[in-house]
């Protein structure tokens, strides 16, 4: 069973009043459940991932593996700062791991939640960090490099391989937690749980200003 926490990380606080709005969403729907808000000065059992929240890494980078990394260590929800809670997440925690479909092709890593020391969760992390040697260059110079060795393309493979090989984790319709795409197509139904606005898409709101 996945414990009642739900994790977000600002790196920059103070967090904008839209962003904190989303949050408090997660409290009125879940008010008995712990919820946390991390920042760079917060201080992991993992002194690779400390070292990389000092370093001059992009900032999706660094989201990335800091995600990985909490739900790891602590179990429960991660929800990136522009998702939207619209009804309770009881119903989501009877399972060790479970996930969203973000489009036909790739699964959303912008919220998922997994029990403490998921083997999925480890491989995940532990394969995006080989992959930190080469990143400052690589995604400086090719933009989708990150995509595709920390974030949701990375996330995705990893959760692809991990149900072919188990067959034991949740992956949910988009609807669920991806009613409406970056695009603002779809629409919020009677089975969404989590809206995520993809603000990262929207002119003027890069990454370097969501962490």
């Amino acid at each position: 069973m996945i414990p009642r926490i739900i994790h977000q990380a600002w790196f920059n606080p103070p967090i904008p009043e839209r962003f904190s709005t989303y949050g408090a969403t997660f409290l009125i729907h879940n008010p008995e459940w712990e919820y946390h808000v991390w920042d760079r000065f917060d201080v992991t059992s993992d002194s690779a991932v400390t070292r990389i929240l000092s370093s001059d890494l992009p900032p999706i980078a660094k989201s990335d593996i800091y995600r990985y990394s909490v739900i790891y260590q602590y179990g429960g929800f991660w929800a990136d700062t522009d998702c939207e809670c619209l009804k309770s997440l009881e119903p989501l925690i009877d399972c060790d791991f479970v996930c969203g479909l973000e489009s036909a092709n790739h699964i959303g890593s912008a919220f998922f939640g997994a029990i403490a020391g998921h083997p999925l969760v480890k491989t995940t992390l532990d394969h995006a960090m080989e992959n930190l040697d080469s990143i400052a260059l690589l995604s400086r110079l090719y933009p989708s490099w990150i995509m595709e060795n920390l974030g949701i393309r990375h996330f995705s493979n990893h959760i692809c391989a991990y149900q072919y090989e188990y067959g034991n984790i949740t992956i949910h319709r988009r609807e669920y937690f991806f009613p409406v795409d970056w695009n603002k197509q779809g629409a919020v139904t009677p089975h969404s749980f989590i809206n995520h606005h993809f603000a990262g898409a929207e002119p003027g709101m890069g990454y370097e200003n969501l962490l």
